[in-house]
């Protein structure tokens, strides 16, 4: 007998009809389709030279917002997604297009409609060659393949990037203002240099809160831990965390800029 939950309605996926995209490692599936997950988002301020100085586009420099740049560090546990299940973890610095001016105003109530703007990913390790292969021929995303840890509980949220750094989260599940996710817009450089603007559309709720409750400890010299220690991530707490335990979310095919 077919179990009738699967052919529940889901307004947020089924509009979604995955083309196959070839890679050097194989067809992907464009959307990528995230079901079910965890993630831990951490907002850090810090120098706009600093920022500027992890960056290697010269078309996009830091979106300076009241002084500072604005850094996200994010790690990702993918239970359930349409290319299998893996760990993430991200750092990247909010930018805009060189020469240009957004409103800060219309970037914080339509970060999509503000075309100039986006999160630049400097590091995205995952745990799996596949989704390596697919996000460095596909976006352009700077990705390795290493071992992540992560334990996302009731009493907080552990994550190790092996040999490079640790992130403790102390924050209770429940705990903090409950909002709507907001949509990663990530800014990325091609194989051929063109520059990528991809959507990635949330279907989640999260917990605001814990900035205070954050420890990140560098435990070595690996990319993502050079790109912490240059920005001084580690001598700082984050202004703002979030976290969702019902990460849904969709991946599609970025617009190349010219």
């Amino acid at each position: 007998m077919q179990n009738p939950e699967s052919h529940r309605p889901d307004p947020f996926f089924d509009s979604e009809h995955p083309i196959p995209r070839a890679t050097s490692g194989g067809d992907c599936a464009l959307p990528i389709l995230y079901r079910d997950g965890s993630l831990l988002g951490m907002f850090y301020r810090v120098d706009p030279k600093l920022a500027r100085g992890v960056l290697n586009d010269p078309r996009v420099e830091p979106f300076v917002l009241f002084g500072k740049a604005v850094v996200l560090v994010a790690s990702f546990e993918y239970r359930d997604t349409s290319i299998g299940p893996y760990g993430e973890f991200g750092i990247g610095v909010v930018c805009k297009r060189v020469g240009t001016s957004p409103s800060v105003l219309s970037y914080a109530f339509d970060m999509i409609g503000a075309k100039d703007t986006g999160i630049y990913v400097v590091n995205l390790p995952v745990t799996d060659e596949g989704a390596r292969v697919a996000g460095i021929d596909l976006w352009g995303y700077p990705k390795y393949v290493t071992e992540i840890d992560t334990d996302f509980d009731a009493k907080g949220v552990r994550v190790g990037l092996r040999g490079e750094l640790e992130i403790e989260c102390t924050q209770p599940k429940n705990r903090g203002l409950r909002a709507k996710g907001m949509p990663f817009i990530t800014l990325t450089t091609d194989l051929n240099g063109q520059l990528v603007r991809t959507v990635i559309t949330f279907d989640s709720h999260v917990r605001w809160g814990g900035a205070g409750r954050v420890n990140l400890r560098l435990t070595g010299e690996g990319p993502s831990a050079q790109t912490a220690r240059a920005l001084g991530l580690h001598q700082q707490a984050p202004s703002f965390v979030f976290r969702t335990d019902r990460l849904r979310a969709v991946l599609p095919e970025g617009e190349r800029q010219a």
